[in-house]
């Protein structure tokens, strides 16, 4: 099934490191103070509204993993060919009468599933995420790479129904 979707394979790895790196400038950089705004007058408490702050550093994250997702589904290149020719030939096995009804249901599912998972990066992380470690660090931490595992899925199910599109056609 990985040699199948070829092209896919190359996207999630593609996505995967770019919001490896997206987390973890999102983790340095809430761990400097002066970068989310906070106060470093000595007679004043540090303001930090952590709420607000957690939730944008959140967004940021989710928000770029999706844009990267989109864009390596769009444009990763490299054995598209290959996948399509490949859905072609098992769309021929699967049905000698109709080959294209294979090709119309796989790229509606990969596309179903693309969307869906875009709607979910975007959603805040699960509660159990949060709820299951005590230290707030932690928490970020997985919070922030809650969307990069999810948006790994996007680019591997975009680029193959970009692909199960490109052998209707």
């Amino acid at each position: 099934m990985f040699d199948f979707f070829r092209v896919g394979n190359q996207a999630a790895r593609n996505q995967f490191l770019a919001a490896t790196v997206v987390s973890v400038v999102a983790i340095v950089a809430t761990g400097n103070p002066w970068l989310i705004g906070g106060s470093f007058s000595p007679g004043e408490p540090q303001a930090i509204n952590t709420t607000r702050w957690w939730f944008t550093t959140y967004q940021f994250v989710a928000w770029s993993d999706v844009i990267f997702a989109a864009g390596f589904s769009l444009t990763c290149a490299n054995k598209f060919d290959v996948t399509v020719e490949n859905m072609r030939r098992a769309a021929r096995k699967m049905s000698s009468r109709e080959p294209k009804l294979p090709l119309k249901v796989l790229a509606s599912l990969l596309g179903l599933s693309t969307v869906l998972g875009g709607i979910l990066a975007l959603q805040p992380p699960p509660s159990w995420l949060d709820q299951s470690q005590s230290d707030k660090a932690v928490a970020l931490a997985l919070a922030s790479m809650w969307p990069g595992l999810i948006t790994t899925a996007i680019a591997y199910f975009g680029s193959n129904a970009r692909a199960a599109i490109r052998a209707l056609g």
